[in-house]
């Protein structure tokens, strides 16, 4: 007994994508609760920090892995901004609003940016599972940013 080695790895795709639409729409749903605070900055938190990583690795690095990473479209340190910026722009501080709306809308329109460039052949890595589930959190954020700006600009 060895088990059978299929001919091509699972395609996992359609999973990350449910996962990735359902988180966000719980974050765009959650844009007028509390819980969108802790829930936006900790995805945003962890979106830059993955951004900070893979910018070190590509500067830094002589690791072939790491150069020309396009996951840095998805993971950025635009999110790492916005992770600072979230909470206070969601509590309803006047000078956080439009720096979280803009940081929020440039990482979700880096993130399309991204899937759309992969159409081209110099964009060839195979990271569509990563598009499919963290896109639709970057849209979630976003969404539940205007939502929440929205509530605390009817106060």
């Amino acid at each position: 007994g060895r088990w059978p080695v299929p001919a091509h790895p699972a395609d996992w795709s359609l999973g990350y994508l449910f996962l990735g639409v359902l988180g966000g729409i719980l974050l765009a749903a959650l844009g007028r609760t509390w819980a969108f605070v802790p829930l936006g900055t900790l995805w945003t938190l962890l979106a830059g920090l993955a951004g900070a990583l893979l910018a070190w690795f590509w500067t830094f690095s002589h690791h072939w892995a790491t150069w020309r990473n396009e996951n840095l479209f998805l993971f950025n340190l635009l999110a790492f901004g916005l992770a600072v910026v979230l909470p206070s722009a969601a509590r309803g501080k006047p000078w956080a609003r439009r720096p979280a709306q803009a940081l929020a809308l440039a990482v979700l329109a880096l993130g399309v940016l991204g899937l759309l460039l992969k159409a081209l052949p110099q964009f060839r890595q195979h990271n569509l599972e990563v598009y499919a589930l963290a896109l639709p959190l970057h849209a979630g954020v976003w969404l539940g940013l205007v939502r929440r700006l929205a509530v605390s600009g009817e106060r």
